[in-house]
């Protein structure tokens, strides 16, 4: 039905969350229900029809409103001449849908835009750089709504309190404080589980195709049987529907440390206030702070796992070449003793029954840089199992060994560095100490005048460089005491493992990521057909 020369209006109402706090406030003329009446009374008292009332409740001015929508559709259709809204802001607080639909298609379709407390009217002439103010003064208070949020949830997040609508796959938000975070067991025994299977080998992608076989609700999966409101956009509702577990969702998991008891936020921020669409944030940018809840997976697992992420490497060639081509066992361990880059699987030999692992640089470069230092692969792994088997059975034996002695003597060389190293923690921390009392002094003897405003800038300036270098040492000491802590724990540690495998059979990868930081490969001597191989342990 196409409008004539009655006047039919169409009454459209709006509610956000700025105003609801208004309303706590005591301002009950934002609500609903009297923007209704308002409405209602001003079209009777001018005898406007109604045609409808449109109504969008929990909306902010630049969001995606879907009875403002439906009132466009029906302005286009022609099914009434007049909108009336109680202000322009409850139409838009944007000023480009401003000029697109006041000043622009209403006028196209010949509908009339009210709003009344701004006295806003498109019928009297000379109101559109009112229109305009009001539109820019709408859109401005939105930018620094925005900024004022964006600021107070930053300082939350500084302060280790979660912000966030949903929280990560594992943790719960607390009933008694919504900021901080509570284990969520059913879903934190499958995290443990993840990392487990990653330790003992499995790659993200055997970890998932697991995972969805046993049929182990994805994390939508377990939030939407919770109650929660969660939908993941990424998802393509493999995950919900069908129980898929994606690579993606394996390899976040083993990457967020928020499961050791960190709090991270901020990886994410919003591309404008007039949207919800999020774009990632880099990594420097992230805001973490440590041991604000209850850790599901212990730092020294964690940290196995970003070691064996950062450093492993797949053989794509060879996957593609052999599709049942094994994985490599000491992948991601292997490394050029000459220039410390990664030694990969670069060839076999005829019949093959032998592979061979390879120094990338030389490949890279075609030998420019570095020597092949080609090594046989499963000569290499039984190198390293009997090692591992010596070493454990020297330990079991109280017999000593080299290797054993070389282990156990680093506990007293790390135990005396540490030592040292609180002596001159505690020595730079005490003349941090003095020098702070030395600007003091120079700042009395100022006042005093036994010095004047230039000397005591001097005094002033030295006396910081020289605070500010022992600052930094004292950082770095404490930075170098924690590493020595972590191998020290580590090393004592070794009884503890030793009495875990002490009946293994063969070499696995959860037996390799517990005893060996790394292995160095030398180049092959010619002349003595030797290879120099160097077992880094984590002790």
């Amino acid at each position: 039905m196409k409008s004539g020369a009655k006047k039919i209006a169409a009454i459209y109402c709006r509610l956000s969350k700025e105003d609801v706090d208004k309303l706590d406030a005591g301002d009950e003329s934002a609500s609903i229900s009297n923007q209704k009446l308002l409405l209602m009374e001003y079209a009777c008292k001018n005898e406007f029809m109604i045609y409808k009332i449109y109504a969008d409740d929990d909306y902010s001015g630049f969001s995606n409103r879907p009875s403002f929508k439906e009132m466009l559709k029906d302005a286009e259709d022609g099914m009434f001449n007049i909108v009336l809204c109680k202000h322009q802001s409850r139409f838009t607080r944007d000023m480009e849908i401003v000029e697109k639909y006041i000043h622009g298609y209403f006028i196209q379709w010949g509908i009339r835009f009210i709003s009344i407390t701004d006295n806003v009217d498109t019928a009297v002439r000379g109101g559109k750089k009112s229109r305009q103010i009001n539109g820019l003064i709408n859109e401005w208070y939105c930018e620094d709504l925005s900024e004022n949020v964006k600021a107070v949830l930053n300082a939350k997040r500084q302060q280790g309190q979660y912000v966030g609508a949903f929280v990560c796959y594992g943790y719960l938000k607390d009933a008694n404080d919504k900021h901080k975070l509570i284990i969520d067991e059913a879903a934190a025994s499958v995290i443990k589980e993840i990392f487990s299977m990653y330790l003992d080998g499995k790659g993200a992608s055997a970890i998932a195709q697991e995972l969805t076989t046993r049929r182990v609700p994805t994390p939508s999966q377990h939030k939407l049987a919770q109650g929660q409101k969660f939908k993941n956009p990424n998802s393509k509702e493999f995950s919900v529907k069908h129980g898929a577990w994606s690579v993606n969702t394996v390899r976040t998991i083993l990457r967020n440390e928020t499961y050791i008891g960190n709090m991270v936020q901020g990886r994410d921020k919003s591309t404008s206030y007039k949207t919800k669409k999020l774009a990632p944030v880099s990594k420097d940018m992230w805001v973490i702070s440590p041991n604000t809840h209850a850790p599901i997976i212990d730092k020294k697992d964690f940290d196995t796992v970003q070691r064996l992420i950062d450093r492993k490497r797949a053989s794509h060639y060879e996957t593609l070449k052999n599709k049942n081509a094994s994985a490599a066992l000491l992948a991601g361990k292997v490394i050029c003793l000459d220039c410390g880059s990664a030694l990969h699987r670069g060839g076999m030999s005829r019949d093959g029954s032998v592979r061979y692992l390879r120094c990338q640089l030389a490949k890279k470069t075609r030998n420019e840089k570095c020597t092949p230092h080609n090594v046989n692969e499963k000569m290499l792994e039984r190198l390293v199992e009997d090692r591992v088997k010596e070493l454990i059975q020297t330990t079991i034996d109280g017999a000593g060994g080299e290797i054993a002695e070389n282990v156990f003597a680093k506990v007293d060389g790390a135990e005396r560095l540490i030592e040292v190293k609180n002596r001159q923690l505690y020595d730079e921390e005490q003349e941090i100490k003095q020098l702070q009392k030395n600007i003091l002094s120079a700042y009395t003897d100022k006042l005093n005048g036994i010095i004047n405003q230039q000397d005591f800038l001097i005094f002033k300036l030295a006396f910081e460089d020289e605070k500010k270098s022992r600052e930094s040492r004292v950082e770095q000491l404490k930075s170098e005491i924690a590493d020595c802590e972590t191998k020290l724990n580590a090393t004592r540690d070794l009884n503890g493992l030793v009495e875990k495998y002490k009946c293994m059979e063969v070499l696995t990868p959860s037996v390799i990521n517990d005893f060996i930081d790394n292995i160095q490969v030398g180049e092959r001597r010619k002349d003595a057909n030797e290879q120099e191989v160097i077992i880094n342990w984590n002790f």
